[in-house]
């Protein structure tokens, strides 16, 4: 079916607003109030599990030619060892082949900016890396969007196909997944998803063996981007047999059902490979190992307990969270049109809906997006739903209301996630949409997310036009632009490339597959060697070690802890993590000289670390060290600008050196990043108070007294102000609460005697 020049242009358009209003930049620069970046992921910030156990992939093999990910500094199982001495990586390979076209254009942009004098980084740890693969991520999405556009088109109208695919991808997790944690595997695996379904659906009925073989290359692909893919493979030997039975039992395709599935295995070969080099079997026998209790806690009872939670529950139940997918899910039960493939498509689902609700248990923090694969089969059930609906004018509005209401409650859910409600919270729901009306009404500027480029161009500030502003509002989202085109004119050539397609091109496509995966798997058995004994008792040693000291840190012996954690950097001395560790507990013992030590080694190791530059600064302060601690203070905000303790303790030093005006800016920043920051008030309060600020300084230490009120420190110096300013009254009364919290003082027993009060009358009131 022919599709106006409108549809494209429309898909283009609503991509890119996305694209703009919900990605956030982060930030990147001194201009930027580090209390409007809310949430935790931004461009070039990637979460140290999930997100980097895929990106890990790609930098480790570029950039260290190995899969040993012990010496990556993001990567936050780094010091987590298999029995083969290879680091921790619960996540699948198969993104990263397909990513790395991408992540080479960053790497080259990386050289351009170095070239041209820009500090930037050339070692897979700076943002044109980052957007890079971000970039990937939201163009195979992009993609799978026209895929799923292209499969409703077979059964419905155009604007119904539109519709369906659109609100498949905006009302349901996919959005989030899109421009926030761009780095999770969840947008190629519906790329994949979608390639799947659709070539399935053009060669289902077909005898020749290499178009099933490219079918179950796709799969196996998708099996290594990851596992749960897999449930897909479901439909198509439910159709075939299906087709069998049509046949009356007399044409059975075995030579097709063997490509298939000898295709998959050669495509998920990489992923077989990678779990033999890291985990030492050619499937996960560690990760199955940790989870028998799927089958040994099962009850019914338990089970449907789940399900109930699954569907209705206040925190993430589907009904609540991403109904659209109930909707899809019914529409395709009721789709005629789509005639015998209804049970494969519905069988799939509920396979996968039996399995989340058994392995998983419920729902929490957009688990439903283990249900991805699933979408374009959702999508056709949209289609036939819009389709159905559009024929009459009432039905029409009525479903239209329905797909914007759809739309609009996953981003108010989008909007404060991880922001305004407790992700945890077991209403989270629930809550979120029942703040809608108050967000609209008293927090409007939440409706634009976080750093996204309009909230950063909204802000009334000047900044200059530096290499990090053209990268990210400009050649960032071009880039995002002109890709999404290209993928477009790919995506008519490919299906123009279907449309007429035969054996033979099919098999041309299989063919340059394997032998691409043929040289992947060639290099990653080059890359991933046995480790020597050596390394593995080492890195073994070390975690018993590791393990110890939590054991001994739970029974509260300290001492104990920091033995257990000097004999893990004995045997693993270029860990950063095992440094620092053991600095904090060296540090907590007050050991400052040998914390110092260690913290200095972890310094050194991983230059970027911030807990501990901060952590050593204090220790400067303490030791009187101030220039060192100012500059380490300082270089810890630059790498994470959004934790508010830097800002406070740099305040508090800028304070003793008398550098006022950058202490109130430092004092105000920590506080805009925390309102709840009692320590910040505390010492801002104090500032003020030597500077005969009063009023603001008593206002200050009250907002501390109301966040902590057995905050004993801030009563007496309450009472201290309140003395001065001759009001007396109010006094006694913070003094007597500054005694009953333990507040021993010169000062507080001058206090005592200048009010009269003796120790006895304090505790008679008390």
């Amino acid at each position: 079916m022919k599709t106006s020049k409108l549809t494209p242009i429309i898909l283009v358009v609503t991509f890119l607003s996305f694209f703009l209003l919900l990605t956030p930049m982060g930030v990147f620069n001194d201009w930027i109030p580090p209390n409007i970046h809310k949430g935790f992921y931004s461009i070039d910030n990637i979460d140290p599990g999930d997100d980097y156990g895929y990106y890990v992939y790609l930098r480790s093999l570029f950039f260290d030619g190995d899969l040993d990910f012990n010496n990556e500094l993001n990567y936050g199982h780094a010091d987590n060892f298999y029995p083969t001495g290879y680091s921790f990586n619960n996540w699948q390979i198969g993104q990263s082949i397909l990513v790395f076209p991408f992540f080479l254009l960053g790497h080259l942009c990386a050289h351009f900016l170095n070239a041209l004098g820009h500090p930037v980084s050339i070692n897979g740890y700076s943002f044109p890396y980052y957007m890079s693969t971000a970039l990937a991520s939201q163009t195979y999405l992009f993609t799978g969007l026209l895929i799923t556009f292209q499969i409703n088109r077979k059964y419905f109208t155009e604007i119904a196909s539109l519709f369906s695919a659109l609100i498949i991808w905006v009302a349901s997790p996919l959005i989030y997944y899109t421009f926030i944690r761009q780095r999770m595997a969840h947008t190629v695996e519906f790329f994949l998803s979608s390639l799947f379904i659709w070539i399935w659906l053009k060669n289902r009925e077909s005898s020749n063996p290499w178009k099933h073989a490219l079918m179950g290359g796709v799969m196996g692909f998708l099996g290594s981007v990851r596992v749960m893919g897999v449930g897909l493979a479901i439909i198509y030997f439910v159709d075939q047999l299906w087709l069998f039975k049509k046949s009356n039992f007399n044409k059975l395709p075995i030579n097709c059902l063997v490509c298939f599935a000898v295709s998959a295995l050669i495509f998920a070969s990489t992923q077989l490979f990678t779990w033999q080099i890291i985990e030492g079997f050619p499937i996960p026998i560690y990760n199955i190992e940790n989870n028998q209790d799927f089958t040994s806690t099962f009850s019914v009872f338990g089970y449907f307990e789940n399900a109930i939670s699954f569907f209705l529950g206040h925190q993430w139940g589907i009904l609540y969270s991403s109904p659209v997918l109930l909707f899809g899910a019914i529409g395709l039960i009721f789709c005629k049109k789509l005639g015998e493939l209804r049970f494969p498509m519905i069988l799939a689902i509920l396979a996968y809906v039996f399995l989340i609700i058994y392995m998983i248990g419920y729902l929490a923090s957009y688990q439903f997006r283990y249900l991805i694969p699933t979408y374009p089969l959702v999508s056709l059930g949209l289609g036939y739903l819009y389709s159905e609906a559009f024929k009459y004018k009432f039905q029409k509005l009525a479903m239209i209301f329905i797909s914007i209401a759809f739309c609009i409650s996953q981003y108010f859910v989008l909007i404060q996630y991880k922001i305004t409600v407790d992700y945890q919270n077991p209403q989270f729901v629930f809550k979120a949409l029942s703040n809608i009306p108050t967000i609209i009404s008293e927090r409007s500027e939440l409706l634009l997310r976080s750093t996204n480029i309009f909230r950063l161009f909204s802000l009334d500030v000047g900044f200059d036009w530096t290499y990090k502003e053209f990268s990210y509002f400009i050649f960032y989202p071009m880039s995002q632009a002109v890709l999404v085109i290209l993928a477009y004119k790919a995506f008519c050539k490919a299906k123009k490339y279907f449309d007429t397609s035969n054996g033979e091109k099919s098999k041309t496509i299989f063919v340059f597959g394997v032998l691409l995966i043929f040289i992947f798997d060639i290099f990653l058995i080059i890359s991933g060697p046995e480790k020597s004994e050596a390394e593995i008792r080492a890195r073994l040693d070390y975690t018993k070690f590791k393990i110890q000291a939590y054991k001994a840190e739970q029974r509260g012996d300290i001492n104990e802890v920091i033995v257990f954690l000097k004999k893990g950097v004995e045997v693993l001395p270029n860990s950063w993590r095992a440094n620092s560790r053991l600095a904090l507990f060296l540090n907590s013992k007050g050991n400052i000289e040998d914390a110092n030590k260690y913290y200095q080694e972890a310094l050194r190791l991983n230059p970027k670390q911030e807990a501990s530059k901060y952590n050593l600064a204090n220790n400067f302060v303490a030791e009187g060290k101030l220039e060192q601690a100012e500059s380490l203070f300082r270089s810890s905000i630059q790498d994470n600008p959004v934790n508010p303790r830097p800002y406070q303790s740099l305040a508090q030093l800028l304070s003793k050196q008398k550098k006022v005006k950058e202490a109130e800016f430092f004092f105000n920043r920590a506080i805009k990043l925390n309102p709840k920051f009692e320590l910040a008030y505390f010492n801002f309060a104090v500032l003020l108070n030597s500077l005969n600020r009063f009023e603001e300084s008593e206002r200050l230490f009250k907002k501390a007294i109301a966040l902590n009120p057995k905050f004993g420190k801030a009563h007496l110096n309450l009472a201290i102000l309140l003395t001065n300013l001759k009001r007396y009254d109010e006094a006694i009364s913070y003094l007597k609460k500054a005694f009953d919290e333990g507040v021993s003082s010169p000062i507080m027993g001058g206090l005592m005697k200048f009010y009269g009060i003796q120790v006895f009358e304090l505790k008679k009131s008390g």
